[in-house]
C-alpha cells in the first residue's frame, strides 16, 4: 500500500478536532477576558489552546455585534467588515448558469470566494452551490455565538480552499431552552420588505449523558425586480466616450443604443430595393413608420442621451431571496471518555432576478406580414424586397428571469474522546446532496418566435402563415404583432416563451479523522502533535431541457427568416445549458501539525513556541499538492505577543471548473479590432487542462494589552500573498483582453476566445466577430499586500459601559497579472476587483440598565475607475462613501431574556457614487450603477424581537 494512502487510512480512525477560535468577546472584550486559556481552541490550528499564542492572526465577532450591524442575517454583516469585499449577495441580481446568484459568499481580500474556506464548528461545510462554495445564509444562524475569522494561508491544516483565510462559524453546543425571534423590515421608499423568522433550542437527556439541539430559520426579501424602483437604475446611465484626451470616458444619463434596437421596434435593412429608404425607421402602432428619433451624442458612435434606441428596463436592481433551514446535532457520552456526535442540516433557498428584455433580436420579416400598415407592405411588394430585417425590445412584458432553486441537505455523524490521558481523537462521516434546478422564465422559442412573426390574413382573420401552408405543425400558433410600443399581445407573449430549465446535483461524501494531544513536555512546556487525514469523494451532474447544440428545426419556416438571425443556432435565445454525465473527484489527504515551546519564563521571553504543519494531498482529477505552514508566537513581556507565519497554500480546480455544462446565451460585443458592435451567441464552458492554483503567503503582527489601559488591546498585523497558476473565468467582452489578443497578433491563447471569419489582421466590419465564448484558465498571476488594524476598549462610563471596537484594511498593492489594481477597478461585470485601498467598520455600544444604542460605521477611500492608467476619465474617481448604522435595544424588566430593537441601516440615506464600467454594450445592464459593496437600497427600518426562555 502507498505510504500516502496508509497515513490517510490511520489518521481517518480520528477526525477532525474542532478548530474554533477564542470564546466570543462581549463589544469590546478580548478572548482572554472572558474565558480562561484552557478553554480556547484557535481557528487556524488544531494544536494550538490559547488564543494569544496563535501565530496566524484572528478576528473574533461576537453574535450580538454581527447583529447589531445587520439584523438581516450574520453574513450580511460579516460583508460590512473591511477584511471582506468583492461581495456576492442580492445584488448581483442575474448571474451564471451554474450559481444561486443571491448566495452570500464570503470573500477575503478580494481574491475571490472560492479561495476562503466556511468551516462550521471547526469542519469544512459541504459546498451548497456547483462551484464549491459554502453559502452562508444557510447556516443555523440562530445558534452561532461567534464567528472566527483566519486571516492567513491554512491550507495545510484544512486543506484546498484556505488560500487566504477561514470562516469558522461557531455553534453554541451546549444551550439550553428556547429562542425565538422575528422581525420585519422595508426601506424608507416602501419597498424592498423582508421577514426573518428563527427558533432554537437546546435541552439535556438521558441524565445529562446526552444533549440535544436544533433550530428553524425562514427569510423573504422581494428584491427590487425593475429598474423603476430606484432612480440611478430609472435614468440608465452608461459610461461613453473611447478614453481618450480628447474624447474622456464619461458616465452619461438616459443612454440609447441607436444602432440595434428600439422599444418601437426598427428596420436594419431591407430584403431587397428600398427606395422609400425605410432603412433606419422605426414604426408606430399598427404597422406604419416614422424616421429613427435620435438623442444626443455622447461621444460614442451609437450611443446616445434619449431617443428611440434600445436600452434595459424592468431587469433587476436586486434579486429576489427566500431561504428556509433546519438544524439538529444531538451529542451522547457513550462512556466517560467517549461521545457519539450526529448532526443534519436541510436548507432550501429560492431567488428570481430578470436579465434580460423580452427581445427579437435582428429577424425577417416578411412583405406581405399582416401587422404592417397597407403603405408599407405595398412599398415593399411593388419594389421587389422579400421583406425587412427588425429588431425590438419589449417594454411591455417582463424580460427573460432566472429562477434557482436551491435544495441541500448534510448528515454527519462522528466518534471522539480520549486516548488515554495524553491523547484525543476524532473521527466522522458526512454525506451532502446539493441540488440546484434552474429555470429560464419566459426564455424565448426561435421557431416559434419565427412562426408567430410570419402573420398572413386568411378569411378575414390574422393568421400564422405555417398554420395555413402546414396545418397542425405549429398547433396554437398566436401570431405576434411587433409594431410599435404596445403592439404585442398577452397571448401572442405567451405562445412565443417557454420555461427552460436544467438540474445540477452535486454530492460530497467526507470522511475525516485527527489524533491530537502531547506526546512529551520540554523544559518550556507540553509539545502538542495532531495528525490529521481526510478522503472526500464528490460528484456533479447536470440534466438540461433545453441542449445548446440541437439547431432549430425551419420546417416549414420561411427559410430568409429561419437562417437571418444570429440567434438561430440555438432552439432558445437565451441560457441554453448543455447535459454532464456524471463526473467525480477523489481526493486523500494526510496532515500533520506540531506546536513546539521552545522557551518560558525567562530574561528573553515570557513565552517562545514554533508552530508548524504539513500535508499531502491527491487528486485523482489534477495530481498531487503539497503544502505547509511555519510560525511562531513571542511573548517578551506580558503586554506584547509578537506572531508571524509562512505558509504554501493552494486550490484545486473545482469539478464545475473542470466540466461545467456550456451554457449559450446571444449577448453584445464591442469589438475593439473592428470597431462593430455585433449581437452574437456567446458560451460559458469549462476546462478539463486546469491546473491547481498555488499560493505563497507571510504574515507579521503584534497584539499589544496595555496593563496601565485596563480594558484595550490592538493588533496590528502585516500580510503578503502570492498567488499563481491562477483559476480566472476569462471573457474577450473585457478591452484587456482583447488589446492582448490584438497586439499578439493572433497567436496569444486568448485569441482562441474570438470566432471570426477572417485573420487578426483583417480590421474591417467584414471580420466581425461571430460568435465568443468564456471559459476558466490558468491566467497569470495575483498578489496583495497590506496591513489589517484592530482595537478594542471598554470602560464603564457614567452609570453604564462603553464599548469601542475599530477595523481598519489597509490594502495598497494588488497586482493582477501583472497590473497594479489596488485602489483601482479592474474587468467588468460581477466578476470585476473593486478595491479601495482603505476600508473601516467602527463600533459603538452604549449600554445603561435596560437600554442599549449600538452604532456602526463604514466608510471605503475612493477608486480609480479603472486600472488601466492610459485611460482618460472626465471623472477619474469614484468617491469615498461613509455609511452609519443604528440600532436602539430595549430589556424590559419584566423579560431580561427579551429584547425589543429598532434598526436604521444607511441612517443617513447615503446615495451610492455613480459608476459604470467601459466597454459595455448594452445601457442599463448589469444591476445598479454603483460599486458592488455601495448601498444601492437607502435607508431601510428593521423591527424586531428576541426572547429566550
Amino acid at each position: 500500500m502507498n505510504a500516502r494512502y496508509l497515513l490517510v487510512l490511520l489518521a481517518s480512525t480520528a477526525p477532525v478536532v474542532p478548530a474554533c477560535a477564542q470564546t466570543a468577546p462581549q463589544a469590546g472584550d478580548t478572548a482572554t477576558e472572558t474565558a480562561s486559556a484552557e478553554d480556547i481552541i484557535v481557528t487556524g490550528s488544531r494544536v494550538v489552546k490559547n488564543g494569544d499564542d496563535s501565530p496566524t492572526p484572528v478576528t473574533v465577532i461576537s453574535t450580538e455585534q454581527l447583529v447589531t450591524a445587520s439584523p438581516a442575517n450574520i453574513p450580511e454583516a460579516l460583508n460590512k467588515l473591511p477584511i471582506f469585499s468583492g461581495v456576492n449577495g442580492q445584488s448581483l441580481a442575474f448571474g451564471p448558469a451554474n450559481g444561486n446568484i443571491s448566495g452570500n459568499y464570503l470573500n477575503l481580500r478580494e481574491f475571490g470566494a472560492v479561495r476562503t474556506l466556511v468551516l462550521l464548528n471547526g469542519k469544512r461545510v459541504p459546498p451548497t452551490t456547483s462551484d464549491g462554495l459554502a453559502d452562508t445564509n444557510l447556516l443555523p444562524q440562530m445558534l452561532v455565538k461567534r464567528v472566527d475569522v483566519v486571516t492567513g494561508g491554512a491550507s495545510a491544516v484544512y486543506g484546498s480552499d484556505a488560500i487566504t483565510g477561514v470562516v469558522n462559524f461557531v455553534l453554541d453546543n451546549t444551550f439550553e431552552g428556547v429562542k425565538v425571534q422575528a422581525s420585519n423590515g422595508i426601506s424608507q421608499r416602501g419597498d424592498f420588505r423582508q421577514t426573518r423568522l428563527g427558533a432554537a433550542f437546546g435541552t439535556s437527556l438521558f441524565s445529562d449523558r446526552a444533549h440535544l439541539i436544533g433550530s428553524f430559520e425562514y427569510f423573504d426579501n422581494p428584491g427590487l425586480l425593475d429598474t423603476d424602483a430606484r432612480k440611478n437604475t430609472r435614468d440608465v446611465y452608461f459610461s461613453t466616450g473611447t478614453g481618450t484626451a480628447d474624447n474622456p470616458y464619461v458616465i452619461s444619463k438616459n443612454v440609447r443604443w441607436a444602432g440595434f434596437t428600439s422599444p418601437n421596434g426598427n428596420i436594419l435593412g431591407v430584403a431587397g430595393p428600398d427606395p422609400a429608404g425605410l432603412t433606419g425607421q422605426v414604426f408606430q402602432p399598427g404597422g406604419s413608420v416614422r424616421p429613427f428619433n435620435h438623442g444626443t451624442p455622447t461621444g460614442t458612435p451609437g450611443y446616445e442621451s434619449g431617443g428611440d434606441g434600445f436600452y434595459f428596463r424592468k431587469s433587476s436592481v436586486v434579486a429576489s431571496l427566500r431561504t428556509k433551514q433546519g438544524f439538529l446535532k444531538f451529542d451522547y457520552d457513550v462512556t466517560p471518555g467517549i461521545q457519539f456526535y450526529a448532526q443534519g442540516t436541510y436548507s432550501e433557498a429560492r431567488n428570481l432576478g430578470t436579465s434580460f428584455p423580452f427581445t427579437m433580436f435582428p429577424t425577417f420579416i416578411a412583405a406581405d406580414n399582416a401587422f404592417l400598415a397597407p403603405e408599407v407592405s405595398g412599398t415593399l411588394q411593388n419594389s421587389g424586397a422579400a421583406g425587412l430585417i427588425f429588431a425590438k425590445s419589449s417594454e411591455d412584458f417582463t424580460g427573460t428571469q432566472t429562477l434557482t432553486k436551491a435544495r441541500n441537505y448534510s448528515a454527519m455523524a462522528g466518534l471522539k474522546g480520549d486516548l488515554g490521558t495524553r491523547f484525543q481523537f476524532d473521527i466522522s462521516y458526512t454525506h451532502a446532496n446539493s441540488r440546484q434546478d434552474v429555470t429560464n422564465v419566459n426564455n424565448i422559442s426561435t421557431t416559434k418566435l419565427a412562426a408567430a412573426l410570419d402573420a398572413v390574413s386568411s378569411n378575414g382573420q390574422i393568421v400564422c402563415r405555417v398554420t395555413v401552408t402546414n396545418p397542425g405543425l405549429y398547433p396554437g400558433c398566436v401570431p405576434l404583432d411587433p409594431f410599435g410600443r404596445g403592439s404585442e399581445s398577452a397571448a401572442a407573449h405567451d405562445y412565443v416563451t417557454e420555461d427552460t430549465a436544467f438540474r445540477l446535483t452535486n454530492t460530497l461524501d467526507d470522511i475525516t479523522g485527527a489524533i491530537t494531544g502531547s506526546p512529551f513536555d520540554t523544559w518550556a512546556g507540553p509539545v502538542n502533535v495532531a495528525i490529521s487525514g481526510e478522503y472526500r469523494r464528490a460528484t456533479l451532474k447536470n440534466v438540461s431541457t433545453n441542449q445548446p447544440s440541437s439547431a432549430p428545426d425551419c420546417t416549414g419556416l420561411n427559410p430568409i427568416a429561419c437562417g437571418a438571425a444570429p440567434f438561430f443556432v440555438q432552439n432558445y435565445i437565451f441560457s441554453t445549458v448543455s447535459d454532464v454525465p456524471k463526473v467525480s473527484q477523489t481526493v486523500t489527504e494526510g496532515a500533520i501539525e506540531v506546536d513546539i515551546p521552545l522557551l518560558s519564563d525567562t530574561v528573553l521571553a515570557k513565552s517562545l513556541n514554533f508552530n508548524g504543519a504539513y500535508r499531502f494531498a491527491h487528486y485523482d482529477t489534477v495530481g498531487n499538492a503539497r503544502t505547509w505552514k511555519l510560525g511562531f508566537t513571542w511573548q517578551p513581556v506580558n503586554d506584547l505577543t509578537i506572531r508571524a507565519t509562512r505558509s504554501r497554500d493552494f486550490r484545486a480546480p473545482t469539478l464545475i471548473d473542470l466540466f461545467s455544462p456550456s451554457n449559450t446565451s446571444i449577448s453584445g460585443f464591442a469589438d475593439l479590432l473592428t470597431n462593430t458592435n455585433p449581437t452574437i451567441p456567446a458560451t460559458t464552458t469549462s476546462n478539463p487542462d486546469l491546473k491547481p492554483e498555488v499560493s505563497n503567503a507571510l504574515t507579521i503582527g503584534a497584539v499589544y494589552k496595555p496593563s496601565f489601559i485596563p480594558g484595550f488591546s490592538l493588533a496590528i498585523d502585516y500580510y503578503s500573498f502570492k498567488l499563481k497558476n491562477v483559476i480566472t473565468s476569462v471573457t474577450p467582452v473585457d478591452a484587456t483582453v482583447q488589446r492582448e489578443c490584438i497586439a499578439s497578433g493572433g497567436s496569444s491563447p486568448l485569441c482562441d476566445l474570438i470566432v471570426r471569419p477572417g485573420p487578426i489582421t483583417d480590421t474591417s466590419a467584414a471580420n466581425t466577430p461571430t460568435a465568443y465564448f468564456v471559459r476558466p484558465m490558468n491566467r497569470g498571476t495575483r498578489e496583495t499586500e497590506g496591513v489589517d488594524f484592530e482595537a478594542n476598549y471598554r470602560t464603564q462610563l457614567g452609570a453604564g459601559s462603553l464599548s469601542l471596537r475599530g477595523l481598519l484594511s489597509y490594502q495598497p498593492k494588488f497586482k493582477n497579472n501583472g497590473v497594479e489594481v489596488a485602489g483601482a477597478i479592474d474587468g467588468l461585470f460581477q466578476g470585476a476587483i473593486q478595491l479601495p485601498k482603505y476600508r473601516f467598520t467602527g463600533f459603538i455600544n452604549y449600554t445603561i440598565d435596560d437600554f442599549s444604542i449600538d452604532i456602526v460605521q463604514r466608510w471605503r477611500s475612493s477608486v480609480r475607475r479603472s486600472a488601466d492608467r492610459s485611460l482618460v476619465y472626465a471623472d477619474g474617481k469614484v468617491a469615498s462613501v461613509a455609511y452609519t448604522d443604528l440600532t436602539l435595544t430595549f430589556r424590559p424588566e419584566f423579560a431580561r431574556k427579551s429584547e425589543l430593537f429598532l434598526s436604521v441601516q444607511n441612517l443617513f440615506d447615503k446615495q451610492a457614487p455613480l459608476y459604470r464600467p467601459d466597454n459595455q454594450s448594452l445601457p442599463g445592464w448589469g444591476g445598479a450603477p454603483i460599486l458592488y459593496r455601495d448601498d444601492e437600497i437607502g435607508r431601510y427600518f428593521t423591527f424586531g424581537v428576541r426572547t429566550q426562555f
